[in-house]
């Protein structure tokens, strides 16, 4: 019975998630607390969500606490991948890079770990190599994930090649192939536009803002050198508005 309520529990907040209403979904979580006692999925959804409304430092106490209660490995990966992105969008860097190393020892064949690292890389503006080589290897990992369901993957890979768009834009800024994936990307994770009216998946919400990013500096570029034989980003530099 408590499995049960626990579920029908989950699917309420997720509802609410999916359609970006976060505030709803923080209210729902209420409902995982074992009495007044927390519970690891409460403080789990009750800190993603906090995450998702801007309250750092709440998200992250919630999240931690949620970590010490949680035993299954592969929760345990989502919850360090969780924290990992509030250390990150508070610019503790180095501490976010752990987390997501955290989390791809408890879940290696899960690709968010390295495009996480990557995406840390990146918004620094340092070590483009090295966040190449991890979103490289995160859309390779989840191109080939099992037992998934199509939804959930295709949002996932989407982030996964616009962060990649993001890193080669960094490295070689080889238009082509930035623009291949960002392509790729936006196709998976949907648009907001009249001719595709599906909302943009949620968890794709960060991979599309750096792919936009980057396919503007990909335009810029292209459009200012099209008599050159070369089509090519310089890395991008801390402060110019590419790394966000």
């Amino acid at each position: 019975m408590h499995a049960i309520r626990t579920t029908k529990a989950i699917n309420a907040v997720m509802a609410a998630y999916r359609g970006g209403d976060y505030r709803t979904a923080l209210q729902r979580a209420e409902s995982l607390k074992d009495g007044s006692s927390n519970t690891a999925e409460y403080c789990f959804f009750r800190g993603s969500m906090l995450h998702h409304l801007g309250k750092l430092d709440d998200a992250e106490s919630n999240l931690r606490e949620g970590l010490a209660l949680e035993t299954d490995p592969r929760q345990r990966a989502l919850v360090y991948n969780v924290i990992a992105s509030v250390l990150m969008d508070q610019e503790r860097f180095p501490e976010s890079i752990a987390f997501f190393e955290n989390a791809g020892r408890a879940w290696p064949d899960r690709g968010a770990n390295h495009r996480g690292i990557a995406e840390v890389w990146l918004r620094q503006g340092r070590e483009f190599s090295e966040a190449l080589d991890h979103a490289r290897q995160a859309v390779e990992i989840d191109r080939h994930a099992p037992g998934m369901k199509k939804e959930a993957l295709d949002s996932r890979l989407g982030e996964d090649l616009a962060v990649l768009a993001w890193a080669v834009a960094a490295n070689s800024g080889e238009a082509r192939e930035v623009e291949s994936l960002l392509a790729e990307a936006f196709q998976l994770c949907g648009t907001k536009s009249k001719a595709d009216p599906r909302p943009v998946p949620l968890p794709c919400r960060k991979g599309l803002r750096s792919a936009q990013i980057a396919g503007e500096k990909s335009r810029a570029f292209s459009s200012s050198n099209r008599d050159r034989p070369s089509r090519k980003f310089r890395a991008a530099r801390p402060g110019d508005g590419f790394i966000v």
